[in-house]
């Protein structure tokens, strides 16, 4: 298995991890230390998770933002 680069993003590390936290099950020279990188993992995925959450969260608030500017000209020009 490749090891990933200091500068790896923390998404590039999702689509296999299912697969390399079993590989490293497996394998009877990393046996055991597969449950550290599964936690790792989960870890990863609910922050990533939580961000994807928060990004939305700003959109929808934007959104709110945008509507309360525009009835405030609207006021406004009245």
């Amino acid at each position: 298995m490749e090891m990933p680069t200091a500068g790896t993003i923390a998404e590039a590390y999702l689509p296999k991890s299912a697969y390399s936290v079993s590989r490293v099950a497996a394998d009877p020279k990393t046996k055991g230390l597969e449950s550290g990188l599964e936690a790792v993992h989960t870890s990863i995925k609910t922050t990533l998770r939580e961000r994807d959450d928060l990004e939305e969260q700003a959109q929808k608030n934007a959104a709110l933002l945008d509507a309360d500017d525009d009835a405030c000209d609207d006021v406004v020009e009245e």
